[in-house]
């Protein structure tokens, strides 16, 4: 092959390798980007999802603890000593129902959240990745192409070993005799 075609060949090459590397790069970067925003709208729903079940808890809460009440005062016990005590009791033990409720939530949303910065952090690096795929594609075909006789390398000597040009072949073993 004469060396005009063979460097175009090898620009051709080094060009697709380059924009392949690029373009696999920059897709997984989308693709990591997708996921992440997923991952925050995911978190909010569970948010949302959560104050709402927390606003429907205290509506039942309220409603027990207003049964407790007219118990209480039905009873004729009056709302002093044990009673107030009880009362006292079930008021924090709805609360804190309510505010576990609420930390649940939050701590899934925050781990729903912590997904999609990994992910935006992976497309980066798929990005960057790809980056250097390419630069590594144009380092190895100039590497080919200064190789090739009449284009920088050896007179005479042409950078396609064995015997595949009319180009003598290069051989480092010696010769047997």
């Amino acid at each position: 092959m004469d060396p005009v075609t063979a460097g175009i060949l090898a620009a051709a090459s080094t060009g697709l390798q380059v924009a392949s590397s690029i373009t696999a790069g920059n897709a997984a970067a989308r693709s990591a980007n997708w996921n992440a925003a997923q991952m925050d709208s995911q978190a909010l729903r569970t948010l949302r999802v959560v104050n709402a079940q927390e606003d429907q808890l205290r509506a039942q809460q309220a409603k027990e603890l207003g049964r407790e009440r007219a118990a209480w005062g039905q009873s004729g016990l009056g709302f002093g000593g044990s009673a107030l005590d009880a009362m006292i009791e079930s008021a924090r033990n709805a609360e804190l129902d309510a505010l576990n409720l609420r930390y649940g939530g939050t701590v899934q949303a925050n781990d729903l959240r912590n997904q999609g910065q990994i992910s935006r952090w992976e497309g980066r690096m798929a990005r960057r990745a790809g980056y250097i795929g390419a630069g590594t594609a144009l380092l190895s075909g100039a590497s080919q192409f200064a190789g090739l006789s009449g284009f920088g390398g050896p007179p005479g000597k042409s950078g396609m070993r064995y015997g595949m040009t009319g180009a003598p072949a290069i051989s480092t073993l010696p010769k047997v005799t």
